[in-house]
């Protein structure tokens, strides 16, 4: 009809914001992320996820990647720095939660100062009926400069609407570089190799700072990226655990492949062989393939196996580290992510390193954390 507006389609966007939940102990904060994630509380548990989501009162879609944190004693802050957005939840029937809950507040504004808050009064469903409104002004005057929400996992209240507000507080706070710039400064890593080699610990290791003895696999999505200095630049560092079935349609968009074999299985060249031969026919040619030896706590005494997949290994980049007790794993990822860069550019100037934890040929080195091999 002449003069009617036509209906548009949202704009998307080709950044991605990163929401951290955080919370008190008992907060619901987990069925909270499962009742955003699947509509449901009983929805199997991921503790991250991504999804498009619409600003409210614009025409644009914004990829939020929201992830649902540890606790304080099994998380560093250090992984809260990459956030845009922190969702604090607490419960709103028990007073010492909201007090907690200031606490862990007070954390992730130390961690990550440039981002917004938002904090969220769980359980809201356990008030008395007709007492909802009054908690929230309430409520809501206690928290500074913070976006807040009085919600239920179990009822759902609310839970739609503060998706949304967190999606307007991400794209209203964003300092967000050019598509070509955020391109140019991310890395993508895909972990592939045999089941039960360690690749989803060393990838929770790495993005969340964890450790699970069963880890909670999330199938191949990307978790949550971290930042590491490379030179005199910060990189965003991707890590993608993929599942074997579905290695093949990762390969296309990923700057390197890292095969991870567990080191106290002896003679796993066959294995790195069949890894690399699938790799090689399927990837670009441009893509950096790297090799981990991973469950390295688990060796005592001297390591003879080494010498083999060290010489099979040849020029590749070849580390040896543990997702258990953190023993060179972020070295291992940045040193993969510099060699990613030289590809795209061998005059970015990055100098060389050698921390400790990330030195490959462990059988001659002399530092006290090698020694034991």
């Amino acid at each position: 009809m002449e003069g009617k507006e036509e209906n548009k389609e949202p704009q998307q966007q080709a950044y991605r914001y990163n929401i951290v939940f955080v919370g008190a102990r008992r907060s619901g904060k987990t069925s909270l992320f499962s009742r955003m994630v699947s509509g449901s509380m009983a929805g199997a548990y991921r503790s991250f996820f991504e999804e498009l989501v619409v600003v409210p009162g614009t025409d644009t879609r914004i990829t939020c990647r929201f992830c649902d944190l540890p606790g304080e004693n099994e998380a560093s802050p250090a992984y809260l720095s990459g956030a845009n957005v922190v969702v604090v939840v607490y419960d709103a029937a028990i007073p010492e939660s909201a007090q907690e809950a200031k606490k862990e507040l007070d954390r992730a504004r130390k961690a990550a100062p440039k981002a917004r808050t938002v904090v969220v009064a769980n359980k809201c469903d356990l008030l008395k009926q007709g007492e909802i409104e009054g908690f929230r002004k309430a409520e809501s005057t206690k928290w500074e400069d913070g976006l807040f929400f009085a919600a239920s996992a179990k009822s759902g209240l609310n839970v739609k609407e503060m998706t949304g507000e967190i999606a307007r507080v991400a794209y209203d706070n964003r300092e967000t570089p050019e598509p070509a710039e955020e391109q140019e400064r991310t890395v993508r890593i895909l972990l592939v190799g045999d089941k039960g080699c360690g690749k989803t610990s060393l990838a929770q290791r790495f993005s969340l700072g964890i450790f699970r003895s069963v880890p909670k696999k999330e199938g191949p999505a990307p978790v949550i990226a971290q930042e590491a200095k490379i030179g005199e630049r910060t990189v965003k560092i991707e890590v993608l655990d993929s599942a074997e079935d579905s290695m093949a349609r990762g390969l296309d968009r990923v700057d390197a492949v890292v095969v991870v074999y567990d080191v106290a299985f002896s003679n796993q060249v066959p294995s790195l062989k069949k890894w690399m031969n699938t790799i090689e026919k399927s990837a670009r040619k441009t893509v950096v393939i790297a090799a981990f030896g991973s469950k390295c706590d688990r060796i005592v005494g001297p390591f003879y196996g080494l010498r083999k997949l060290q010489e099979f290994a040849g020029d590749m980049i070849h580390k040896v580290v543990s997702a258990k007790n953190g023993f060179g794993v972020f070295a291992a990822f940045r040193d993969v992510a510099k060699s990613c860069l030289e590809n795209r550019n061998n005059d970015i100037g990055v100098e060389k390193e050698m921390d400790a934890g990330s030195c490959s040929n462990i059988s001659k080195c002399s530092k006290k954390e090698c020694v034991t091999f």
